[in-house]
């Protein structure tokens, strides 16, 4: 039974053993066998293989391991194997490589997944991307995360997003970034973090976007 097969026994597969693994087998082997792929065999996983692999096992994969995900592979996984990664194991990914997550499964992020992600990550991230993050994990981008955010991205948040955000993701945020908002964006800004706009962010805001001021 293949789902009693040890990590140490794991470790002996060769290339062509892992290869030949097909999508019931890897769905049955324990998370501990997991720990032992490396990148290289990771790789040869089928789409279909990766997205056998059970919530539990995936979190088990070793972050060196990660670059083995192909952007297709990654693609295959379901949400709730992208919401059991750990911030470890998606700081590993490369900018391609979280670029090819769709809205969904960046809406499963939770809030320790993103505050891990780094900036260059933050920075690849596209628009849709951007605005698929749910509202109550915004928060949990930190000042250097949102200072890495372009125009084009801050322009992508919507009015619950901006409502979660605290004064100081707000004074992260450039006058040209800040006149993107919408009047509803505007409007959403919570009075807490009304301190964080600058004089220069007043400044830079039209006459409408100032009368939807709280």
């Amino acid at each position: 039974n293949i789902a009693a097969l040890t990590s140490t026994q794991a470790a002996a597969l060769n290339t062509a053993q892992v290869e030949a693994l097909n999508s019931a087998q890897i769905a049955a082997l324990n998370k501990a066998v997991f720990t032992t792929f490396n990148s290289a065999e990771l790789a040869l996983f089928t789409t279909a293989e990766v997205a056998a692999i059970s919530d539990k096992a995936i979190a088990s994969l070793a972050t060196a391991a990660i670059a083995g995900l192909t952007t297709d592979k990654l693609a295959a996984l379901s949400s709730k194997q992208v919401s059991a990664l750990s911030a470890t194991q998606l700081n590993a990914l490369s900018s391609s490589q979280l670029a090819s997550l769709d809205t969904t499964k960046v809406k499963a992020l939770n809030a320790k997944q993103l505050s891990g992600l780094d900036t260059k990550q933050i920075a690849a991230l596209g628009t849709s991307q951007i605005a698929a993050i749910d509202a109550k994990n915004i928060a949990a981008l930190s000042t250097k995360q949102i200072e890495a955010l372009n125009s084009t991205q801050v322009a992508a948040l919507n009015s619950a997003q901006i409502a979660a955000l605290s004064a100081a993701a707000l004074q992260a945020m450039s006058s040209d970034e800040i006149k993107t908002f919408t009047t509803d964006e505007i409007a959403a800004i919570s009075l807490k973090a009304i301190a964080g706009l600058g004089t220069d962010d007043i400044g830079a805001l039209n006459s409408t976007q100032v009368r939807a001021l709280k």
